[in-house]
């Protein structure tokens, strides 16, 4: 595959990750805290060979996962500003998706442990 095809693959699986993530937010699934945990390990579980793959593809363009605000501000915008960030988000490869996915899951776990707390 040439590089322009992964690219293209990589872009348009990282926006349609960003849409996935931005319409389930819409749909108020991850209010809950219990739900939205179980929702980050399917999708940490689904990204983490795509990112594998790509790490060993594609190594000069998988850079370290940007910060907890753009993914934040990601699922927070617009659905076609939402659309075009995480394609933006992603750009580089599916890694970020699975870094993104990741922090989600600790936040999610943060905002649960201190529910139980309380």
């Amino acid at each position: 595959m040439s590089k322009l095809n992964k690219f293209i693959s990589y872009t348009i699986r990282g926006a349609l990750f960003g849409a996935t993530i931005f319409g389930s937010q819409e749909l108020g699934i991850w209010k809950d805290g219990e739900t939205s945990r179980e929702v980050a390990k399917i999708i940490i579980a689904i990204l983490t060979p795509i990112a594998k793959k790509a790490e060993s593809e594609m190594p000069q363009q998988v850079k370290l996962l940007p910060s907890v605000e753009n993914l934040k501000s990601t699922s927070t915008a617009c659905w076609n500003k939402g659309v075009y960030n995480a394609g933006e988000f992603v750009i580089d490869v599916p890694n970020k998706c699975v870094c993104a996915a990741n922090k989600a899951y600790q936040l999610v776990e943060i905002q649960v442990n201190k529910s139980k707390e309380n």
